[in-house]
């Protein structure tokens, strides 16, 4: 005999028609009746599946994004605060674990303060020698034993602008320690560029005014120079000096000549503007990505771009669009502004791929989206469609046009004012739901990301006090 299998029956009373005598029962299945029941219980489950899948999307993107520059810790909850400090300047960086603040004090010397992130408490003070400017920091490197800043000390305030002399220092961000000699063995600094490329420092380096002037990767863990290279034919050293690390590839320019160099020093390819009748503009555009290479502008409004490998592969007609965001794996489609419209190119080929008109200010590009706002409207445009993905009508207390971006790379938040109080607002990337509102704490103004966090101001008499949120 097989095992037990039974049927859901249901049993009815039923006559037949010439006596009314009671008939014998029949069974009958009721699969039908149940399965209205089992129906709603597939799309309970289903629902619940896809929101555990849809909340592992993201979790991954927030990992994948998290060293993306710009892109602060999750907005997954409303931001609350955590701690504040008085704090005696707005010269404010954010490294490692640390909060860097450049102080001037009225009497004695200037000094810099590192607050811990997690506790805002000060974990370690340098001060600079009297008279001398504020300490800045500007930059994080990798250290042998842990993250590294490297500081400058101004230690000349008479000097012409674009002249003044500084003292270069690694400063171990945990400790505070500092290499009494500094860097190119206590070599003056004057001020000039500094960049990172894997690691290394670049310095434009010059020893004295007028003297040749030299471009220096530096290995601060081995402490010692890796390559040294002329500063490229053309190229001035002065207020219009510029000069940027992209993916492997070095840019350095000044107003009139912009060179391209891997990353061993070597010279790839050399731009000279064309000469006009006009003042040369202090600053043209640049636009790059690690992956595809790197846009430079020899007018307004006329660029090409380059491949890694320094092969011109597209011309260029309008400007790029300013970002506060760029994600590190975005396709190939570069956004310019050109006659009223926003027009997607592909940098590989130098097709346009779409163009509509020009609305309001460029964000952030993540994932293929371009997200836009003007003051009224948030929204989000594919890269390389031009497609509309969604928009959403922002509230009377946001100002879509002037709000700092904040964005872990799956929300953006926007902060606005409500009956004298400022508010965050959170919207989903992806879908451009809201997520949430709250209240900052009273008393605070001024939202902004310095560095992975976010903070506001609360400004008193004499001092300012500086809010984590979190």
């Amino acid at each position: 005999m097989q095992g037990d299998s039974s049927t859901q029956v249901q049993l009815e009373d039923e006559h037949d028609d010439a006596g009314g005598a009671r008939s014998r029962p029949t069974p009958r299945p009721t699969h039908r009746r149940w399965w209205p029941v089992a129906a709603l219980g597939l799309v309970v489950v289903a629902a619940a599946a896809y929101a555990v899948g849809d909340e592992r999307r993201r979790t991954a993107d927030l990992a994948r994004h998290a060293e993306v520059h710009g892109v602060v810790g999750s907005l997954a909850e409303p931001l609350e605060e955590a701690w504040r400090a008085d704090v005696r300047g707005d010269a404010v960086n954010q490294l490692a674990d640390v909060l860097l603040v450049s102080e001037t004090a009225a009497e004695g010397p200037s000094a810099l303060r590192a607050l811990d992130l997690a506790t805002g408490r000060e974990r370690w003070r340098l001060d600079g020698p009297p008279g001398a400017w504020p300490v800045q920091c500007l930059g994080e490197l990798a250290g042998t034993d842990g993250p590294l800043a490297l500081c400058a000390v101004t230690l000349t305030a008479d000097q012409p602008v674009g002249e003044a002399v500084a003292d270069l220092y690694l400063v171990d961000v945990a400790s505070g320690e500092a290499e009494p000699p500094g860097v190119l063995g206590g070599r003056p600094w004057r001020w000039t560029p500094v960049n990172e490329v894997d690691g290394d420092l670049l310095l434009v380096i010059e020893d004295e005014p007028g003297a040749p002037a030299v471009i220096n990767r530096y290995d601060p863990e081995q402490g010692a120079t890796v390559w040294s290279v002329p500063l490229p034919d053309g190229v001035g050293l002065g207020l219009t000096t510029r000069m940027g690390a992209i993916g492997d590839v070095v840019v350095v320019s000044d107003a009139d000549t912009t060179a391209l160099l891997d990353g061993d020093g070597r010279e790839l390819r050399t731009l000279n503007r064309p000469a006009s009748p006009g003042r040369a503009p202090a600053q043209l555009p640049l636009a790059g990505s690690a992956e595809h290479g790197v846009g430079i502008w020899q007018e307004p409004d006329v660029g090409a771009w380059f491949s890694p490998e320094g092969k011109r592969t597209a011309e260029l007609r309008g400007r790029p669009v300013e970002l506060d965001v760029l994600g590190a794996a975005e396709p190939p489609v570069l956004v310019l502004r050109r006659d009223g419209a926003l027009v997607g190119v592909d940098v590989r080929t130098g097709a346009e791929l779409w163009d509509r008109p020009v609305e309001g200010r460029s964000r952030v590009v993540l994932d293929g989206r371009l997200v836009l706002s003007t003051r009224d409207r948030l929204e989000a445009v594919d890269v390389e469609t031009g497609e509309t993905l969604w928009q959403v009508e922002l509230g009377p207390t946001l100002d879509g046009a002037t709000a700092p971006t904040i964005t872990d790379g799956v929300r953006i938040a926007l902060p606005g004012e409500r009956d004298g109080r400022t508010t965050m607002t959170a919207f989903d990337l992806a879908s451009g739901r809201v997520v949430w509102e709250s209240l900052l704490p009273a008393g605070t103004s001024r939202v902004e990301r310095l560095g992975s966090a976010v903070f506001a101001w609360a400004p008193d008499r004499r001092t300012q006090e500086l809010v984590l949120l979190r």
